[in-house]
């Protein structure tokens, strides 16, 4: 494996750290990678850089790139919203990947903000067709509200547990739920869509056959906490068996600890082994 940094777009504002396979053939593919909200492309506690390395020993492309006016990357004016600025970085990081190693197709590993950015990009960039989602938008279920009161319960007594559930029976909506009041600008995420909404985004991009892993961390049990509660959540759109979706109760948003970035990275080297074996077999 060879690593280099490079600059690309336009202007050449934007910074990128590749990761090179040892291989003889050109790699298909390539693995993108990119901010967590504020924090630069090595990712959470190093997580890009491990991913990005990964990619590389399975044969693969690893691609870690500063967005605009984050990490290394210059800042400048957006011709259009901060959300086009960022979606248009990762438009000029493929191009900037396809025309310097080849690979025509990607595979993005998305981190909370870069989550929301993974799904939306997939769905203006046929080239883009497998997404991991790590801590995408969450959305509760009865089941995931039982399992938080009996646990508060366990935690703090009977009365308190009670008392927790009359509060959310009488303000049904809590803050992850409700697109309204959830405060995008201090979690650095994109705007927060409705139940509908995401269903509609997901099940087009099921539609064109794009690979979607879905990760979810145990840092929000209020909102999430049991592995098949995505299923759950989205059944009635009847597409929610054919994206695969795993809870990881043991690890943090930030995977913090090296045991929480062991099991991520476990979750995540054989889903890219067998989007990259889907690949070998389209060609042959």
């Amino acid at each position: 494996m060879t690593e280099q940094t490079v600059h690309f777009g336009p202007d050449q504002s934007l910074v990128g750290t590749v990761s090179i396979p040892p291989l003889a053939s050109a790699p298909r593919r390539a693995v993108l990678l990119t901010n967590a909200g504020i924090i630069s492309r090595v990712g959470p506690h190093r997580i890009n850089v491990a991913v990005a390395r990964l990619a590389s020993c399975i044969g693969l492309i690893g691609f870690r790139f500063d967005m605009a006016g984050l990490g290394d990357s210059q800042r400048r004016d957006p011709d259009g919203t901060m959300l086009q600025q960022r979606l248009s970085d990762i438009r000029a990081a493929m191009d900037h990947v396809q025309h310097t190693w080849g690979p025509s197709r990607f595979a993005m590993v998305g981190f909370c903000s870069g989550a929301d950015l993974a799904h939306l990009m997939a769905l203006e960039d046929p080239r883009l067709d497998a997404i991991v989602m790590f801590d995408p938008y969450l959305y509760r279920t009865p089941r995931a509200l039982l399992n938080y009161f009996l646990r508060q319960a366990r935690r703090h007594g009977l009365s308190y547990g009670v008392r927790l559930a009359m509060s959310v029976l009488r303000h049904p909506l809590l803050p992850f739920e409700d697109p309204d009041s959830f405060d995008t600008a201090k979690q650095g995420r994109t705007v927060f869509p409705s139940r509908d909404e995401f269903a509609a985004r997901l099940e087009t991009l099921v539609a064109r056959n794009v690979r979607i892993l879905l990760v979810f961390s145990g840092s929000s049990p209020a909102m999430y906490n049991y592995p098949s509660q995505f299923r759950d959540a989205f059944r009635r759109y009847g597409f929610a068996d054919r994206i695969e979706s795993v809870f990881l109760a043991d690890c943090d948003h930030m995977l913090t600890t090296s045991r929480a970035q062991a099991s991520f990275q476990r979750l995540v080297s054989p889903w890219l082994e067998r989007v990259r074996d889907t690949d070998c077999g389209a060609a042959c």
